[in-house]
């Protein structure tokens, strides 16, 4: 169980519960950890939970879960309670000890280290009724959200297989397009179509995409597209095939400047840097960040299953959360991302949910006008070196009188470079125009 959304509770919770001490002489361990599984039933269904130890022993007959983690720095007054996270995993695995060794009471000592070396541990002993609310109580903050997981592996991946095409009728070739598609897809190759304008390409190609899904071909569709009216067109042909499968979600994910509420109103094209002081990236009247987003999440999960800007940008408006990371947060419910291609191919700006971690999921992607995909590389990947900053930072310099005078000599060096540079591509230019090459 991924505990990463209901890590709140355990510092809301059961943070408030345990009091922590302070214990000075943490056992040394491997880096060989103990691996602890069980199942529980809760609302008619059964949860397979997974925890892990990185040493399990006993001491007066009752065992003791040393977990550890790495922190930046160990600071004075550090408190398990600021590692929400940690600290619910830490209860979890105590909550599998319990159950496995049979037993009333489990002792958790949490470790913190730094690369300096420092560290401090804490330690606390549950009986093993609180550890089995506390479990039964993160179990069932995640139960509504792994329903709807459940709904689509069961119930959804039917209704795909039976799924039929959106369109009372195909026209010339779609038939040949969508075969070839699933073709490519089930062989895991690439497929490049050329077709022009009007022939049903963004229907012929997400149709047996999305049939993939059904057949567990992939996991997960990105529609990548640079246009705002293409990424309308594929959510409103999703939106037909959801019809039928009801279980089918697809979201939208907007530009970040596009979306943010914190945009200067008089100049809507810009926006105030990002930062963990957001108001809508911390914590509010409203709740915990969390709960907030949690909350928003599923609303949106209980009204729809195709979300565009203004339902995301309406649900966090009302729970005071980032549209942007909203959107982020909920594609993870949603089998179809339609996206810009930075999305995939930009690194600076990348799902790094999904393309930086070895999950072993299956991706599709869809590229609508792929043509345009080498003008936007060369904008990803370059990089400008500017004439005109090198001399604003060497007539700065000189102002201040900077001491270091070899900085004006290799100064020199750079802006003769670049504006012999600059000549030669004035003379090429006029070369261009008066006919040359």
């Amino acid at each position: 169980m991924d505990v990463k959304d209901i890590a709140e509770y355990a510092r809301d919770t059961v943070g408030k519960m345990m009091d922590f001490g302070l214990f000075n002489a943490c056992p040394k361990h491997t880096d060989t950890a103990e691996t602890l599984i069980t199942k529980e039933s809760l609302y008619g269904e059964t949860f397979i939970i997974k925890g892990s130890a990185d040493l399990l022993f006993e001491r007066d007959g009752a065992p003791v879960v040393v977990k550890s983690k790495r922190i930046k720095k160990v600071r004075r007054g550090l408190t398990p309670s600021a590692y929400s996270k940690f600290l619910a995993e830490g209860c979890l695995t105590s909550y599998l000890a319990s159950k496995e060794k049979n037993c009333g009471r489990v002792t958790l000592i949490l470790e913190f280290c730094d690369a300096a070396g420092q560290s401090v541990s804490f330690s606390k002993t549950m009986d093993a009724e609180f550890l089995r609310r506390a479990a039964l109580g993160l179990l069932g903050r995640c139960a509504p959200f792994a329903a709807v997981h459940k709904r689509y592996r069961t119930l959804g991946r039917e209704n795909i297989i039976n799924m039929p095409f959106p369109h009372t009728f195909m026209r010339d070739g779609q038939r040949e397009l969508i075969n070839e598609v699933y073709r490519r897809i089930k062989k895991c190759e690439r497929l490049l179509c050329v077709a022009p304008t009007g022939t049903g390409k963004t229907v012929s190609v997400l149709y047996p995409s999305v049939k993939a899904l059904g057949a567990d071909l992939c996991d997960k569709i990105f529609y990548l597209t640079a246009k705002t009216v293409t990424a309308k067109n594929a959510l409103e042909a999703l939106g037909r095939m959801n019809r039928h499968v009801p279980e089918l979600r697809a979201v939208l994910i907007s530009a970040k400047d596009r979306c943010c509420p914190a945009k200067d109103k008089k100049n809507p094209f810009t926006v105030e840097r990002c930062s963990p002081s957001c108001p809508r990236l911390s914590e509010s009247a409203l709740g915990e960040y969390r709960e907030r987003v949690n909350r928003a999440i599923f609303e949106l999960l209980e009204k729809g299953a195709i979300y565009e800007s203004v339902e995301i940008n309406a649900a966090a408006e009302k729970y005071s959360l980032c549209p942007y990371e909203l959107s982020l947060e909920l594609s993870e419910y949603c089998q179809v991302i339609v996206c810009d291609y930075n999305y995939v191919f930009d690194s600076r700006v990348c799902l790094k949910r999904y393309f930086e971690s070895e999950s072993g999921a299956r991706y599709v992607f869809l590229i609508d006008e792929a043509h345009n995909l080498p003008d936007r590389a060369r904008e990803m990947y370059r990089g400008d070196i500017r004439l005109s900053d090198f001399l604003k930072l060497d007539s700065r310099l000189r102002e201040i009188k900077f001491p270091d005078a070899s900085f004006f000599e290799k100064s020199a060096s750079v802006i003769g470079y670049l504006e012999e540079i600059k000549r030669k591509c004035s003379e090429q230019s006029e070369l261009t125009e008066s006919g040359g090459y």
